[in-house]
């Protein structure tokens, strides 16, 4: 049995792909780690739904909850490496 790599996989049915493609793909692994919900549609994309496939994604950036505030808090950053 051959496994293959994340890697070889990634180089053999992603990299050539168009940006759309590959944005069409983040978007949907993206949804995937995000929990159990239904999966977006996987209708064609035009260079329009392309843009509007990355502004959904972007909307994902930062929505990842720490259970507590952060920020500028330079003597927390500091203990906690310590």
């Amino acid at each position: 049995m051959m496994t293959l790599s994340i890697e070889r996989i990634y180089e053999e049915s992603v990299r050539g792909r168009s940006p759309g493609d590959r944005m069409r793909l983040l978007e949907l692994i993206a949804h995937d780690l995000g929990g159990p919900r239904p999966a977006p549609s996987t209708a064609p994309t035009d260079r329009c739904a392309s843009a509007d496939a990355v502004a959904r994604l972007r909307r994902h950036a930062g929505s990842v909850s720490l259970g507590h505030a952060t920020g500028a808090d330079n003597g927390t950053i500091d203990a906690d490496l310590a």
